[in-house]
C-alpha cells in the first residue's frame, strides 16, 4: 500500500510522466478503500497535467470537511475504551534466568 501511496507524491515522478503514470496504483488503492476508480484516474491525470493545482475530480475522496468532522464522539470512544497513554498496558516483573542447569553441573 506504501508503494501505492507513493505514486502520489510528486517528488517520486519522472521528469516528464506520461499521463497514464501511476494509473495502476490509484486503480489498487481505489479498490483498497472502495472509492470509485474512473473518478480517481480521471483526477490523477488531471493532477499529472497540472502538478500544482487541486484538481476537483479529487476532492469528493477526500471525505467531509474539517469542520464538520465530529471529533468528540471518537474521542469519548476511545476514552473509553482505551487506557491513557501515561498507564502500562500490563505489569512486567523481570525474570531471573534459570541457572539450575550449571549449578548441577558445578
Amino acid at each position: 500500500m506504501l508503494h501505492d501511496l507513493s505514486v502520489l507524491d510528486t517528488g517520486n515522478w519522472p521528469s516528464t510522466p506520461g499521463i497514464r503514470h501511476g494509473e495502476a496504483q490509484v486503480k489498487r488503492l481505489c479498490r483498497r478503500f472502495n472509492l470509485g476508480e474512473e473518478q480517481a484516474v480521471n483526477g490523477m491525470r488531471d493532477v499529472l497535467e497540472h502538478p500544482d493545482s487541486e484538481p476537483e475530480s479529487l476532492k469528493p475522496i477526500n471525505g467531509p470537511p474539517v469542520t464538520l468532522f465530529e471529533s468528540r464522539k471518537y474521542v469519548t470512544t476511545w476514552l473509553r475504551s482505551h487506557r491513557s497513554a501515561t498507564q502500562a498496558r500490563r505489569q512486567c516483573t523481570p525474570q531471573m534466568p534459570e541457572y539450575k542447569h550449571i549449578w548441577k553441573a558445578l
